[in-house]
């Protein structure tokens, strides 16, 4: 399995890597060859200079060096064609918009759970190394799989009713092409009654290169209604703008009120008050028991 993310790598590849991010085989082969210079002649250097050293060779071949710092440049150069082709196929940005109708809950509250993914799941048990970033992508039995984690955030709705918004963003070098890449994505739900299952992860085709696809999901929630986040949703909760961290959100129950989310506070009963005043005050004897 070679697995790479934006959190880490279990094995690297670098063939693997710029297919990801380039475009077409003339664009690998430069980065190829610009990467080979530019790492391998200051290591050629350093063993040709390492020899000399060692068996105290004092003949100096101009050449070498000239031509050495040449081929480096080269590749240099090379490497930064492909940088600007690249950070140009980043410059636009598209944002697809879905509204999704929702199933009203009848006990105005909606049960937010994950749906299973086997897929992507038995990866993870296989390899102790995995590590889901926001972007991912692994290849395994000779096949390609290009996933990232959605984000799910909780905002107050204007109406009386729950909403879910969905946004897919990508990049490109224009915004036609920006926006057939976000149109790709390919993202799933279920509502089933009160229960809403979201999928973890959001998947990319096989051939897709990597720019910068993103998911949010928003869930509007009416003032004075409230949602159950399951354990398993941390996951899709990586909101760095939000103040609470994953373990202070899930297997709690939240109402939405003026101010945002709040867990709702059960109050014990009161107890009656007693009248001091009412209370005999005589010390009670005891009374020999024959």
């Amino acid at each position: 399995i070679v697995y790479i993310s934006s959190m880490g790598v279990s094995s690297f590849s670098i063939p693997v890597f710029l297919k990801i991010l380039l475009t077409s085989s003339s664009q690998i082969t430069l980065a190829m060859i610009g990467l080979s210079l530019l790492i391998g002649i200051p290591l050629l250097m350093l063993i040709y200079n390492g020899t000399k050293l060692i068996f105290g060779f004092r003949t100096k071949f101009r050449f070498i060096g000239l031509s050495s710092f040449s081929l480096w440049l080269t590749g240099l150069v090379l490497c930064g064609i492909v940088a600007l082709q690249v950070t140009r196929s980043f410059s636009h940005k598209y944002v697809k918009t879905q509204t999704a109708s929702l199933i009203q809950p009848i006990k105005n509250t909606l049960y937010l759970d994950l749906k299973p993914d086997n897929s992507i799941d038995s990866l993870k048990s296989y390899d102790e190394k995995f590590l889901l970033g926001q972007w991912n992508m692994v290849t395994a039995n000779g096949k390609n799989i290009h996933f990232g984690v959605p984000n799910l955030e909780f905002i107050k709705s204007e109406t009386d009713s729950f909403n879910l918004l969905i946004f897919y963003s990508a990049r490109g070098e224009n915004r036609d092409i920006a926006m057939q890449r976000a149109n790709l994505i390919d993202y799933k739900f279920v509502q089933k009654d009160s229960v809403l299952l979201f999928n973890p992860y959001f998947y990319l085709p096989v051939k897709e290169k990597w720019r910068n696809q993103n998911v949010r999901i928003l869930l509007k929630i009416p003032v004075g209604k409230g949602i159950f986040i399951n354990k398993n949703m941390g996951i899709l909760l990586n909101n760095p703008n939000s103040d609470s961290t994953n373990s202070e959100l899930i297997n709690k129950k939240w109402i939405m009120q003026e101010g945002g989310l709040k867990v709702p506070t059960y109050f014990a009963p009161v107890q009656a008050k007693v009248d001091s005043s009412k209370i005999d005050k005589k010390p009670i004897l005891n009374k020999k028991i024959k």
